[in-house]
């Protein structure tokens, strides 16, 4: 029974396995060349065929002495998954983990949403220096303010792996941070700099506030679906959950907005959002803003005299920066 266990959730990963279409072929073939061996130690060896080569490869996971548990297994189909050369890396979620909706802040592997994965996987192929993951989040996690932004961009985001990293909106952003002690980087971050000068490696530190996005994956032509928002809104719950100090919430334009109220358990219609809008929501404040992306400044939607004044009203109620006092 253990065996057809194990064996289920490594068809159930082939399943999931949402590859290039020409590599559909090799993931069947994995699948039927899937091996698991099993002894009074448990999982002894996974031995697959390499879909690029066709050397066998074994992978050896000795576990306790006990029928595997579901994270048993999970770790086995991960070991097993994350080593096929010739695939991207894949998280197959198993066991009890499937079955519920929490997840950690931020997974590498996930691939939930299929047509961010797939887009992702494309991206690779044509910019190979591009990190094309899932962003993790950005910041202490102790802080009391967390920024909320959209999703990452494809020249900026999913390239530096880091939040507003490398696009339009990064000196915006930093540059502001910056100017209200909630960022600090030698030289300091100006709101007039060029993107490029904001690097993953340059140092940043954020100070008191933390930065997410309401999705994690970019997505084609920048506009996530509303599936895919209301799929990755289960890492945004697992954000606000981690966060002990949180207080205070700015939500960068109107899917930020709607991500937080549902990651908080609000319907949509409980706040609207407003640009300068104060919301009270009981557990937290929530502070709108237009997004800071390179196309609101350029059409003067957003100026950096108005960017500044919400992110300072809401960094004085969640006391950090420069100027922490109560608005």
């Amino acid at each position: 029974m253990a065996a057809e266990h194990l064996h289920h959730h490594v068809a159930r990963f082939c399943l999931l396995l949402t590859p290039p279409r020409q590599h559909l072929h090799s993931a069947h073939r994995l699948l039927r060349q899937a091996w698991i061996e099993f002894g009074a130690d448990g999982v002894k060896a996974v031995q697959i065929v390499n879909v690029k080569t066709d050397n066998p490869a074994v992978f050896v996971d000795q576990l306790a002495r006990q029928t595997p548990s579901d994270p048993d297994i999970a770790k086995v189909v991960d070991n097993v998954t994350e080593q096929i050369p010739g695939f991207p890396m894949i998280h197959a979620q198993v066991g009890r983990q499937a079955l519920e909706s929490k997840v950690s802040i931020d997974d590498p592997h996930c691939r939930r949403c299929t047509r961010l994965a797939e887009f992702r996987d494309q991206v690779r192929v044509q910019y190979p220096g591009y990190a094309c993951l899932p962003v993790p989040s950005f910041g202490p996690i102790d802080a009391p303010l967390l920024i909320v932004g959209l999703a990452p961009g494809l020249h900026g985001a999913n390239a530096s792996n880091r939040h507003f990293t490398g696009d339009g909106a990064g000196p915006m952003l930093y540059g502001t941070l910056t100017e209200l002690g909630l960022a600090r980087r030698a030289p300091p971050v100006a709101v007039g700099d060029p993107p490029g000068s904001i690097r993953a490696d340059d140092g940043l530190i954020l100070n008191g506030c933390r930065i997410c996005n309401s999705v994690k994956c970019v997505p084609p032509q920048n506009k996530p679906l509303p599936v895919e928002v209301r799929t990755c809104n289960a890492y945004v719950v697992a954000e606000l959950d981690a966060m002990p100090a949180l207080t205070v919430i700015v939500a960068l334009g109107t899917v930020a907005h709607g991500a937080v109220l549902r990651a908080l358990g609000h319907k949509p219609g409980v706040a609207r959002f407003v640009h300068g809008a104060r919301h009270d929501l009981g557990t937290h404040m929530l502070y709108d803003s237009y997004h800071c992306s390179r196309y609101n400044q350029n059409t003067g939607r957003l100026t950096h005299a108005m960017f500044s004044a919400v992110l300072a009203r809401a960094a004085a109620e969640a006391g950090v920066g420069s100027g922490a006092e109560r608005p």
